[in-house]
């Protein structure tokens, strides 16, 4: 199914002003789900495709990473996920990786293996060409507004570690970060209006703030909203 989705941008310092103000806003948001740790590896192409095709805007792109939920990083249950952009609008198919996967320590090569093995016939072919290129994690709150229209989420404490580079897939050497709160207001399409108006009463300012991007290039994150 087709969503809008913004993202905003704070300080990690702001963390509890940030949290307290969505508490405070008129279309009162509930919490949707306990908090927890999200981690993803993110694929590409050895020549970095959607990593170019995220920094020039292309309005229609996607990008494939490998979630799981939880501080975990062996004997994981993950899924495949193909985020696709079709200008504001965007989707996201999803696949069972089967059995339980290992990360951590896992050469890139195996990791791979072991994708194409436990994924649907259906995937496989999103796996051609494809190679780890980032490990990204962070904390997530769940929320949602009364009339189950939006969802909103707040990530912080983000983490990445760059696996172009070594022969195995690792978080050992984590890439230094800015200390960022992510926002991101999501909703099926036909409402961004009521995205839109919700926005008004946040005082933080959309941004095209990706992970994704900020991992490979921590030093060119959109300067976060002052409060």
């Amino acid at each position: 199914m087709s969503r809008y989705e913004v993202k905003l941008v704070g300080r990690r310092i702001d963390l509890h002003r940030i949290r307290a103000n969505l508490e405070l806003l008129s279309s009162a948001l509930r919490e949707l789900h306990p908090e927890r740790t999200v981690q993803s590896v993110y694929l590409d192409t050895p020549d970095g495709r959607a990593l170019a095709d995220n920094l020039a805007g292309i309005a229609a792109r996607q990008k494939l990473r490998v979630r799981w939920y939880g501080e975990a990083v062996a004997g994981v249950v993950a899924q495949l996920e193909c985020k696709r952009r079709h200008g504001v609008l965007g989707d996201k198919p999803l696949f069972e990786v089967a059995g339980r996967l290992d990360v951590e320590g896992v050469s890139r090569r195996d990791f791979l293996a072991a994708l194409r093995e436990r994924v649907p016939a259906a995937a496989r072919g999103l796996l051609s060409g494809q190679e780890p290129v980032q490990w990204i994690w962070y904390r997530r709150e769940y929320f949602g507004s009364a009339d189950g229209r939006l969802r909103v989420t707040l990530d912080r404490d983000l983490g990445a570690a760059d696996l172009r580079f070594g022969a195995m897939v690792s978080r050992r050497r984590p890439t230094p970060l800015p200390e960022l709160v992510v926002v991101e207001v999501k909703a099926a399409a036909g409402h961004e209006a009521e995205v839109q108006k919700w926005l008004q009463e946040v005082p933080l300012r959309p941004s095209r703030c990706s992970k994704f991007v900020l991992a490979h290039h921590p030093g060119q994150a959109m300067a976060p909203s002052a409060w």
